[in-house]
Formats: C-alpha cells, structure tokens, sequence
C-alpha cells in the first residue's frame, strides 16, 4: 500500500484543466492558474480548490481511477444474488441479478431448476443492468453452467478460472442484459458468456471497471482505486475501460431506462423512452447460441430470414379470453430480448428432427 498526502496546489490544478478541451496550444502553468483562481475568485477557499482539483482528475481519468469510500461496505446493503425470477410468454425465464458474488452460480442453478421443473424454459434472460460484484470467480462459475468440457475462462491477475468437465451443462438460447451501470465481476461474466458462445448480449456498453486494480490508501483514509489491465476471458481477449459492447445496442435515457427495469410493463409518457438501435456489426463479437453447429454465426438477419419461413409457436387462441390483451413489455431491451428468444428458439425447433 503507499500513501498520499493532499495534492501539491500545481500538481492539483492538473485536474481544472483536464476536464476542458485539450488546448490548441501548450497549456498554460497550472500553478500560475491555481494562484490567480485562489487570490482572485471570491469566496473561493484552498480547501474548496483541492476538492475540485481532485473531482476532475478523477473524474477524468475514469473509470480507469476512481476513490473507494472506506466505509461503504459498512454503510450499503449488498444486493441479493438474485433479486426477480418472472416466465414471459409462458417460455422464457428471466433472472434479474443484483451482485455477481459467491453462491451465485448455485442461485442461478436452483432458480432454473424451479423454472424447468414443471415447463422447461425455451430460453433464458439474464438482467445484468445495475450489477456489480468484484468476485471474477464467481463470474466464471456461472460461465461454467453452460459448458460441459474443460476450458479457460478468465484471469483476474490474482486468480483464474477453468471450466469443469462434466455430462450435462444448460443447453438453451441465452440473452444477456447489460448497461452503464453494469460494473466489475457482472461485466466479466456477461463478456464470458458470450466468449464461449453460450449468449447474446444486448443493451448499452458497460461500466468498464471490469479491470485488475491496485488499492492506494490515502492519508484522509479514503482508498484510490486504480486499473491497471483488463481481465482476460478464456480466449485471451482483454476487457477494457471503453466497456464490453453490446451485440445490439439498444439506448434509451437513463431516468426512463431505471424505471422500466423496475416496471417493464410501466407506460411512460409519450416525451420520454426515447430508444435507439443498432444491429450487430459484422465486425462485433457477436455470440451464437449453445446450439449452434461448429463454426456457425447467427444474426439477426439470419433469425428473420428463418423466421419467416416457420409457422409461430401456437394458432391464435379462439376462446372467450382471446379479447383480453396481453401485458405488454414496454422496456426496449427487455423487449428485444424477447423478440431474440422466440427467434433462436424457432430456429432451434425447426432444426430438431
């Protein structure tokens, strides 16, 4: 551990300057600048100074950097491992993960078992949106459900993970939700699921705190974080700070995004839920599912020319009940992870014998 004092006044106004455009030319003293702002702002304090030079350092850098209040792990609750399991359409399980922590790849067998126990799930969801967790092993352990041989799958710099063999792995169309807010050991285990194979991932980019770190304890207490290299998944990719791209992107505000994750069903006004999408590029990692021949890569154009050409799950329903309407899901990614389900799912029963 190494220690650090207050930021020197020149070293500190570092930091007011990082956070502007970089200049056209070279940049002024920044100890010439601290002094003027401190003996020509009103009211302005020193102690007012460093806090705004090291905010805008940090904030600059980030998230490659970023402060660890020493008492947060006193002070917050950690969230359950699994804080929602819901059935859309009848044949699709959702889990909604709060932490990626130990016990959590035994959650979410024991959650799939229940599912499948007395209708099968013909795929799976898995909401990483507001994740978070440090532990990477059980990142991996979780990766492990869906692979039945051996095979690396990350590296965290002080620990690494293989998977097991074994006779039987969850074999089924996986989705995997993620955003900005997905941090850490949930953006390892979404970016090694799809390193395997076994999903598909869909949202905005995430946090990009997925990284080896090395704590600094500071002389005010607090612990400055820094990342030193990203975690490596099994086929020796590097996660990075720019976060793990999504296979299709789906954005949406985030004031509107947090409440559709707590209500899909909830109706927003007719100004807010602005979404945007993107398909995959042909360039993106784009995962296929655990069904899929060898050497096979599946698309959304794929699913919607084999879409086409299948008749949907069931025939219209034709009794009484046939007029109430079904409850709609008005969150855009949780909706097109649907959509993406029923596709991968018909393409798997069209090519059942």
């Amino acid at each position: 551990m190494t220690r650090f004092g207050f930021l020197a006044p020149g070293v500190s106004l570092l930091a007011l300057l990082a956070v502007e455009p970089a200049f056209a030319h070279q940049a002024p003293d920044p100890r010439e600048v601290f002094e003027l702002i401190r003996t020509n702002l009103p009211g302005m304090t020193d102690a007012q100074l460093q806090t705004a030079a090291v905010e805008g350092l940090i904030r600059q850098f980030q998230p490659r950097v970023w402060l660890v209040n020493a008492d947060a792990t006193t002070t917050t609750e950690s969230p359950a491992l699994i804080t929602q399991t819901t059935r859309y359409d009848g044949s699709v399980a959702y889990l909604r993960i709060g932490r990626v922590g130990t016990g959590l790849a035994a959650a979410l067998q024991s959650a799939y078992d229940a599912e499948a126990k007395t209708n099968p799930p013909a795929g799976l969801i898995l909401d990483l949106r507001f994740a978070g967790g440090e532990d990477y092993g059980a990142a991996a352990a979780v990766t492990d459900l869906f692979l039945t041989e051996e095979k690396p799958l990350l590296d965290w710099g002080k620990g690494s993970a293989r998977s097991t063999a074994k006779a039987e792995a969850l074999h089924l169309p996986v989705v995997v939700l993620v955003n900005h807010d997905t941090t850490a050991a949930a953006e390892a285990l979404a970016a090694s699921l799809r390193d395997i194979g076994a999903a598909l991932v869909i949202g905005t980019n995430t946090a990009g705190r997925a990284m080896i770190v090395e704590d600094f304890v500071l002389s005010n207490g607090q612990t400055l974080r820094i990342a030193r290299t990203g975690v490596k998944l099994g086929s020796g990719a590097a996660l990075t700070a720019d976060g793990l791209r999504p296979d299709i992107a789906v954005a949406i505000a985030p004031a509107d995004e947090k409440a559709l994750w707590l209500d899909p069903l909830k109706s927003l006004s007719a100004n807010a839920n602005r979404v945007s999408v993107s398909k995959p590029s042909s360039t993106n990692n784009a995962a296929a599912t655990t069904n899929r021949t060898k050497g096979e890569r599946i698309n959304e154009a794929t699913l919607v020319r084999d879409r086409q050409k299948m008749p949907s799950f069931a025939a219209p329903a034709k009794n009484a009940d046939a007029t109430v309407p079904a409850p709609v899901v008005r969150d855009p990614a949780l909706a097109r992870a649907l959509d993406v389900i029923k596709a991968l799912a018909l393409v798997r029963q069209w090519r059942t014998p």
